[in-house]
């Protein structure tokens, strides 16, 4: 029944539809948003002389096949632009996460009469109620400290039916989908007041009495979306005697959900504490217009007053009858914030000259309380400013209303210009050698997790385990904070490898975390280095150069050397290094790192086809030269002569030991040492290996002679010879 239109068929397969529903329709004629045009057609044989309009055609933020639902009181034939405000302009604002006072419409409110210094317009709470008192009703008991403050008001008799258009209009427009006209309506003060509203069927609660608690561990309750959820002790419950009714400020349980057929309601408004909230909402995976509000702290304050606007409109429009008065449990008290705060004080943080008498109006227009003894303002925060506990916030406040291009700039006063601290120099050098030894910067995730480690083949009781874990978990890759960078770096390796890069080369700085018996982890800087796969393409016999352990220890003289720091390298026994390929880096006899290569049972494990070589050493070791100043060396003149020496040693001596002895023997001439070839097999001795160096001599103000490399070539060896057996090959 279209009213003046007459009776007209429509074909539809829009859901949620009974007889006796109002609806907006278009007839013949009649352009959508998108522009297509209604004619009459024909479905299934059967002739269809228009369309039941959803949100989305007339150009609203809603997509869903649901038709729009009148209320009944609505004459049939009334054109929908007499019945709502289909053209007002949507303003979409951006808050930043400390702001959850604007989520709410009185709150962007306060802002623009603020801003604008114009009134702002107060919204009625004064509704008629009934004789029955809702004390004698219901009874709310609190037994949780996650709730510190429950309010509730009853509505008896309802009738459910959609909610006025207007209504559904401003909600839709706020991005909720109108649903029935009480829970349009608590979505409606929400958007409003900012504090989330939960009505119950009433007649659902066992001896109308709510009980807001912890949850038991694995406690189950089935929610609006039709989930069951497994709740723990850190959730908060609404429950009756008998059983859980809402995940308290995530989302309210199939049981006691308003439907079609209910008759009073119970009405909820309260206060939970938002960090509880938090660790619900992200356990579940479950994010609400709620959730996210309490999130972000709603006004414990302001509770009563938005349950009374609620039950104000649920009398207004005629919904049901109104119990006198509210429940207001309210076992902890919210603290007024006071600041005091200098006029001088403001003005020398912000660069300005804002005169007292404006400080004061900026304040008061943003609803601050404020006194003044000519020197020193005496503020009290508003309930809902939730973001304001300091005096640098006052300053933000004062400066944010005055304008800040209305702050002439100035250059802050400095006795020097900045420089980088010690730390910072070393941290740009250590990265300057990385880049200029070819290697790119990695920057991992801090978190690691259980299933990593065991991708990596390590043992229960391996340290790598020993993470730093979080309160609430991502997942079985994200547990807790890394205490060494490797994990993530073979994850990193793992990543590149099957994107078919075949040639490594990353580096990553970074901290890592360790367990501690004080309140915070005990922090500490690393550098880790990973070379795999290609170290050339191709050389110049047309062969591919792979990188291997030699490349990497390369990599670490290179750092060492540069920083002037002595380490040792000593055979070591890591799990998820190949086992002869692999040495713990000593620093004063010390553990400072390892290096090796990447055991090839873990590269299996991470699908890496490639031999990955790693160095991982903590950075704190290159502290230990910062302060040597360098010292000029003039360029020899003179050639140097160069010798070489292969020897036969036990293999209990490795070769950082010779080099260290060689170094010792403090021999003028001696430029350098290295070593060149290492040889175990054919014509050795099992318990020997064949070590050969070559060695650099050189004298600054004339030339050598033979009778000097001699003597000198003669120490090298007397020396090893004395103290490790050494015998020339």
């Amino acid at each position: 029944d279209c009213g003046n239109f007459g009776k007209k068929q429509i074909i539809t397969n829009l859901s949620g539809l009974t007889k006796g529903q109002k609806v907006l329709v278009g007839l013949e004629g009649v352009k959508l948003y998108s522009g297509f045009e209604i004619k009459k057609s024909k479905i299934k044989d059967s002739d269809s002389e228009g369309m039941l309009i959803r949100w989305e055609d007339l150009g609203l933020p809603y997509k869903g096949d649901f038709a729009i639902f009148i209320e009944s009181s609505i004459k049939n034939g009334t054109n929908y632009l007499e019945i709502g405000d289909f053209e007002d302009e949507i303003l979409e604002v951006e808050l930043t996460a400390n702001r959850g006072d604007c989520l709410g419409m009185i709150g962007v409110a306060r802002e623009v009469s603020a801003l604008f210094k114009v009134p702002q317009k107060q919204v009625s709470t004064d509704y008629k109620h009934s004789t029955k008192k809702t004390n004698d009703i219901a009874k709310v008991e609190i037994n949780t400290k996650n709730c510190t403050r429950y309010c509730a008001g009853i509505i008896e008799n309802v009738k459910i039916e959609p909610a006025p258009l207007w209504m559904q209009l401003r909600i839709i427009k706020s991005g909720i989908r109108p649903i029935s006209n009480v829970v349009d309506l608590t979505n409606y003060i929400m958007m409003e007041c900012n504090q989330p509203l939960h009505a119950f069927d009433m007649d659902k609660i066992k001896d109308k009495k709510v009980i807001v608690r912890d949850a038991y561990t694995d406690e189950k309750i089935v929610t609006l979306d039709n989930i069951e959820r497994k709740l723990v002790n850190t959730d908060i419950l609404i429950t009756d005697c008998d059983r859980g009714h809402c995940i308290g400020g995530i989302m309210g349980g199939q049981v006691s959900e308003v439907s079609d057929t209910t008759k009073n309601i119970f009405l909820e408004a309260a206060f939970f504490k938002h960090q509880f909230i938090r660790k619900t909402s992200k356990r579940l995976g479950l994010k609400s217009e709620s959730s996210y509000r309490f999130e972000r702290i709603t006004d414990k304050e302001n509770i009563p007053f938005t349950l009374k606007r609620a039950l104000y409109l649920f009398e207004k429009l005629n919904i049901g009858s109104i119990a006198e008065g509210i429940i207001d449990n309210y076992p902890e008290k919210q603290e007024k914030i006071n600041i005091i705060v200098g006029i001088d004080w403001i003005n020398n943080k912000l660069g300005s000259k804002i005169e007292e008498k404006e400080m004061i109006d900026i304040l008061t227009r943003l609803e601050f309380g404020v006194t003044t003894d000519g020197k020193n303002l005496s503020i009290v925060v508003p309930s809902w400013r939730s973001d304001v506990s300091i005096k640098e916030d006052i300053a933000e406040e004062v400066a944010r209303v005055y304008g800040y291009n209305n702050i002439t700039p100035t250059i802050f006063p400095s006795a020097r210009a900045a420089t980088l601290t010690p730390y910072q120099m070393l941290d740009k050098n250590l990265r300057g050698v990385l880049y200029r030894l070819g290697c790119d910067e990695a920057f991992n995730l801090s978190l690691v997790g259980h299933s990593l480690f065991d991708k990596m083949k390590l043992s229960a009781n391996h340290p790598f385990r020993n993470i730093v874990k979080m309160d609430i978990v991502l997942s079985d890759d994200l547990q807790g904070m890394r205490n060494s960078l490797i994990p993530g770096m073979i994850r990193t390796t793992a990543f590149n490898v099957t994107r078919k890069n075949n040639s490594i080369s990353l580096f990553e700085v970074g901290n890592v975390s360790y367990s501690s018996s004080e309140v915070l982890p005990i922090e500490e800087k690393k550098c880790s280095v990973v070379l795999a796969g290609l170290k050339e393409l191709k050389d110049y016999t047309n062969t591919e150069v792979k990188y291997d352990f030699y490349d990497i220890k390369g990599v670490a003289d290179a750092i060492f050397d540069f920083f002037k720091v002595n380490v040792k390298f000593v055979p070591s026994n890591e799990e998820f290094l190949h086992p002869y390929q692999q040495a713990k880096i000593l620093f004063n006899g010390k553990d400072a790192g390892t290096i090796g290569k990447i055991h090839p049972l873990v590269c299996d494990s991470f699908d890496i086809d490639l031999d990955v070589f790693i160095l991982d050493f903590s950075v704190k070791i290159l502290f230990e030269n910062m302060d040597e100043k360098i010292v000029y060396t003039e360029i020899p003149k003179f050639p140097s002569s160069i010798r070489d020496l292969a020897l036969i040693v036990p293999q209990n001596v490795n070769g950082d030991d010779i080099l260290n002895e060689v170094k010792n023997a403090k021999i003028d001439i001696l430029r350098s040492v290295r070593i060149f070839d290492i040889y175990r097999g054919e014509n050795i001795e099992k318990d020997k290996y064949s070590i050969a160096l070559t060695m650099e001599f050189n004298k600054i103000k004339s030339t050598l002679t033979d009778k000097e490399i001699e003597e000198a070539f003669e120490k090298v060896y007397s020396t090893l010879h004395n103290k490790f057996g050494a015998k020339i090959r």
